[in-house]
């Protein structure tokens, strides 16, 4: 997928990308930040989100949440709209449950495609320019303060040992 988008923004596209961003900087995704890091180079452009607090909604329904909690930006949703001569063509989104990983292969996982109106881009794009202005932008100063802090494409991926074998006893 990172490759598409990558071609799609040297070809000219509008491509934006918004990721949860501890996810970004966890080690749990393989990988995510080099292909962010690509993308990026590649012309595309990245928000990094989160959700709200954790405490503040939990405290709207009288419970206690965990204090310092950001919830996280989990939406997985590819949206494309082609430009024509017209003005705007068709506009497709998908929305699903998987997560777009190897592991997310072994899931049951639901997706759906549909097409909009353009009353539903509209609000489609009301809504996500929301959630990437609310974001940070992933740009080259960002890249170089993840750097300075020691996070790096190869450090960003979780070092891979073989598990340990035991003897069949």
């Amino acid at each position: 997928m990172a490759t598409a988008l990558q071609s799609a923004a040297q070809r000219g596209g509008d491509v934006r990308i918004l990721v949860d961003k501890r996810e970004v900087f966890s080690n749990r995704t393989v990988g995510m930040f080099e292909h962010l890091i690509e993308c990026h180079k590649a012309g595309c452009r990245i928000y990094l989100a989160q959700g709200s607090s954790v405490q503040a909604q939990y405290a709207k329904n009288g419970r206690f949440g965990a204090a310092d909690v950001q919830g996280i930006c989990h939406t997985k949703a590819f949206a494309m709209c082609k430009a024509t001569a017209d003005g705007i063509g068709p506009a497709i989104l998908l929305l699903g449950s998987a997560n777009w990983t190897i592991a997310s292969r072994c899931n049951l996982e639901l997706g759906v495609m549909c097409t909009l109106t353009w009353n539903g881009w509209s609000q489609f794009r009301t809504k996500y320019d929301a959630m990437a202005q609310a974001a940070v932008r992933l740009d080259d100063a960002a890249i170089a303060q993840a750097s300075k802090a020691g996070i790096t494409a190869r450090s960003a991926s979780p070092k891979r040992t073989p598990p340990r074998t035991r003897p069949i006893v």
